[in-house]
C-alpha cells in the first residue's frame, strides 16, 4: 500500500502514514489521521482489506479510498 493522501467515498481527505500490525493476529492496519483536521492528529486504525475494499454508491462500485493524485505533502509543514 502506498502511503499518501486518500480520499473518502463520503468526502474528506486522509493522510495514510503507515501499515500497523494487530499485537495478536497479525492482520494489517492501516494508520491514517484526517487532513481536514488541525494538529494534534487523531489516528485511526483500520484493517487494511477494509480500507481497501469497494462499496456501492448509487448502485456502483467505488472504493472506499481512493489515492488522491494532488501530492498535499507539499503543503506540510514539520517543525524541526
Amino acid at each position: 500500500m502506498e502511503l499518501g493522501f486518500y480520499n473518502h467515498f463520503k468526502g474528506g481527505v486522509y493522510h495514510v502514514v503507515g501499515i500497523a500490525l494487530h499485537h495478536e493476529t497479525r492482520e494489517e492496519l492501516v494508520m491514517y489521521y484526517d487532513y481536514n483536521t488541525a494538529p494534534p492528529f487523531t489516528f485511526y486504525a483500520r484493517e487494511k482489506k477494509n480500507f481497501e475494499e469497494e462499496v456501492i454508491v448509487n448502485g456502483k462500485k467505488v472504493k472506499r479510498f481512493q489515492k488522491e493524485k494532488y501530492n498535499y505533502e507539499k503543503d506540510v509543514e514539520y517543525d524541526n
